[in-house]
């Protein structure tokens, strides 16, 4: 990663093909649920010192730190004062985080609305810290129905569960229009990637282990319309089974 993938990601952003990188679980290799050994702090340095040679990189856990480390008031996860693991990037939007769960996020970007979710899959310490579905509840309220200037949304994070969210998708929806929606998620494990589509909406679940990045793009049309293109840096063991996707989808 150290000698490939980050440079190839830094050449993206100097060259204007790409503005930010997401990083969607996993940073440290799972174990026993809140008992993991490599839950200490030379292992997040080291990951925090890593990815801090890319110029924009944002990231939500996963289960292998979220749940496997015993959640307590030294766990990175818990003191998201600032972007974690950087903080600094020419061109990155301004991001807003959630006060008592700052690892969840907001931004927008060229008229796409971006949120990073965490609910990683299993028992969570998230459901420890609030009653209600947060991320439904931060979701209702950075969409501004009353200005409905999104052309489209991205939701990112290990595992996505949209029950709650879905609500208030579709009410943003109701008092604006239907507009496309990706979902992004990394906790599937496949060997290969597909997008997969429901509605108006895609989610696209990562390739795991070894893989390189994909490059997501936002195509706007001369109508002001926003489509979904996404090309594999590694085209070894990918596209091989996925659907086809009509021009209609």
């Amino acid at each position: 990663m150290k000698g490939n993938i980050i440079p190839y990601m830094n050449g993206k952003f100097a060259d204007g093909d790409a503005a930010f990188a997401l990083h969607v679980r996993d940073i440290i290799k799972g174990d026993k649920f809140a008992s993991n050994k490599r839950c200490s702090d030379a292992s997040f340095e080291s990951r925090q010192n890593l990815f801090n040679q890319c110029s924009n990189l944002l990231l939500v856990p996963g289960d292998n730190e979220w749940n496997d480390c015993a959640a307590n008031e030294k766990s990175p996860f818990h003191q998201f004062t600032d972007d974690f693991p950087s903080a600094f990037g020419g061109g990155r939007p301004h991001i807003v985080r959630h006060n008592s769960n700052p690892e969840i996020l907001f931004l927008t970007f060229k008229e796409v609305g971006v949120f990073g979710l965490n609910l990683p899959a299993g028992d969570n310490y998230i459901k420890d810290r609030s009653s209600v579905d947060i991320n439904a509840q931060w979701v209702e309220e950075k969409l501004d129905k009353d200005r409905c200037n999104l052309k489209s949304i991205v939701l990112f994070g290990q595992i996505v569960q949209l029950i709650g969210v879905n609500a208030k998708l579709h009410d943003y929806y109701n008092a604006c229009s239907t507009i496309l929606t990706l979902v992004i998620i990394g906790n599937g494990h496949p060997t290969i990637y597909c997008m997969k589509k429901s509605e108006n909406r895609f989610t696209l679940t990562v390739e795991a282990s070894q893989s390189g990045p994909l490059l997501v793009s936002i195509v706007h049309d001369t109508d002001g319309l926003h489509f979904f293109h996404v090309k594999d840096k590694d085209l070894v063991d990918s596209n091989q089974s996925c659907p086809e996707l009509s021009m209609t989808d």
